[in-house]
């Protein structure tokens, strides 16, 4: 899982971090600083069950912890969500063993109380697909996550969250210098070696499969007009046929 780090800049003051002042930390053990963007670019490995297909998501991969006794609070604001793919995609934030979606202001909030002043917890905020399918979607969520103690809501930490796989559009690189684009009903490609086109419509269907390799053209004009979903050289893009 892809994930990069940048520190927002031009922020009017900075919180220290002090033993009283929760932190957050991906899935290596590494703090992400109070103001930063944790941005994920790639899907979870996919669960794959026989006969149903395939459940993609998102996973932050966050967990919080704290070094005080207390009620300690997270407040999440989704602030964009696409699913261009027409998938199915659900945030929600899980915690303490229960999890929770938007509410109608796209807010999702927990308050906990924590009887000992030492703990580490996964956080995990999921971008879902909330069916199976058989081709890999794409979609966007970008958020605010923060933390804050109820005795020391000054003290609150903040991090922006984007999850998203919805990449540059009709001009995708999709591998090793290998590239796909989309005009005029005609999908060019210049992969390295071979692989398998294989074009989906919303409902999962493969509508079209054929072995390609190199520098060529696949005419989509014979389809029906409507978004689809192509995959080749294990990447996918989404084209509208015309």
């Amino acid at each position: 899982m892809k994930k990069i780090y940048s520190l927002i800049l031009g922020l009017a003051c900075a919180i220290t971090a002090s033993a009283a002042t929760p932190q957050f930390f991906d899935e290596d053990g590494n703090n992400i600083a109070n103001g930063s963007t944790l941005t994920i670019s790639e899907l979870k490995a996919p669960l794959s069950i026989p006969g149903k297909g395939t459940k993609y998501q998102f996973d932050s991969g966050m967990q919080v912890s704290g070094s005080q006794k207390g009620q300690l609070t997270i407040h999440c604001a989704v602030t964009k969500a696409t699913d261009p793919s027409n998938a199915g995609f659900e945030a929600q934030l899980c915690i303490g063993g229960g999890c929770i979606t938007p509410n109608d202001n796209n807010v999702m909030e927990r308050t906990y109380e924590y009887l000992t002043a030492d703990y580490k917890e996964e956080l995990q905020l999921h971008y879902n697909i909330g069916n199976f399918l058989s081709y890999e979607p794409t979609g966007t969520l970008e958020a605010t996550v923060s933390a804050y103690y109820a005795a020391t809501p000054s003290e609150k930490v903040t991090v922006y969250l984007v999850m998203s796989n919805e990449g540059a559009g009709v001009n995708d690189v999709i591998a090793n210098g290998s590239s796909v684009s989309f005009a005029n009903n005609t999908l060019s490609y210049n992969i390295n070696g071979s692989s398998t086109l294989q074009v989906y419509d919303l409902t999962g269907k493969v509508v079209r499969a054929t072995k390609v390799s190199g520098n060529g053209q696949a005419d989509l004009g014979t389809l029906a007009p409507g978004l689809y979903i192509c995959r080749i050289a294990d990447k996918t893009t989404k084209v509208l046929v015309k």
